[in-house]
């Protein structure tokens, strides 16, 4: 196996190639930026549709993460995550915040999507999502975390036990996945019907006694609201 090292920004990754043949060449990220603020960051990220662009299926070059208009708190929670994780990696506070003419708030800077798409994968074209891998290893706490920035950013903003986000079902799998490992119980995936657009997806759950005071869940209802708009469907009975 020839390994060599590839340095960007302040990143360093290694490709590994096997035989010679360029189709077995993969990117691993470098440990030190699994840090904790970067599991809580990577718990923000945003995959509607794709964490990459939807047409090109590629990497936006400078594109860290977008936020809407009515989150600011979460794009202020996001600013001081990319501090945190900047001073224990020494990675450079070169990121620009950007307001657009419509509102939304976003964050530009090569080296830091280069960091941040290091930990995706593709699955088909165009998605690509979290590459599983980095909870293999991952801690309670670490795990916590991410959980952290999902709800965050997703989940309930008056302490119902519920996250929820649109077309992006592998990610909302893998939050499935990691509440599991928590020691979440009753975790089920609704979907809207197939002709809703945009398809929405949410988790319900019951939390840990931990999982509940860390996120300061008080209300606990283990199927979504039914009205006129939306009629829930099970996609995933998880437990």
């Amino acid at each position: 196996m020839k390994i060599e090292c590839i340095i960007c920004g302040m990143s360093v990754f290694l490709l590994c190639s096997c035989g010679g043949d360029s189709s077995h060449h993969r990117v691993l990220w470098e440990d030190k930026h699994l840090t904790n603020p970067m599991y809580e960051l990577l718990g923000m990220t945003d995959e509607y549709i794709s964490r990459f662009d939807y047409v090109t299926g590629k990497p936006l070059p400078d594109l860290v993460e977008c936020f809407y208009p009515d989150e600011t708190r979460e794009a202020n929670r996001f600013d001081e995550l990319l501090t945190e994780h900047a001073r224990l990696t020494g990675a450079r506070s070169d990121w620009r915040k950007e307001i657009g003419p419509q509102g939304h708030i976003c964050f530009y800077s090569a080296q830091w999507a280069g960091i941040i798409n290091s930990f995706y994968v593709k699955v088909d074209r165009p998605t690509a999502t979290l590459d599983p891998r980095i909870f293999q290893k991952a801690s309670q706490d670490e795990m916590l975390q991410f959980l952290r920035g999902a709800y965050g950013r997703y989940g309930s903003k008056d302490g119902q036990n519920f996250i929820n986000m649109a077309n992006a079902a592998y990610k909302i799998t893998t939050i499935a996945d990691v509440l599991e490992k928590l020691g979440c119980s009753d975790i089920v995936i609704y979907k809207t019907p197939e002709e809703y657009e945009p398809g929405s997806y949410e988790i319900r759950f019951k939390p840990s006694p931990r999982i509940a005071e860390q996120l300061q869940i008080k209300d606990v209802v283990l199927e979504p609201g039914r009205n006129s708009v939306t009629d829930w469907k099970v996609y995933k009975r998880v437990n």
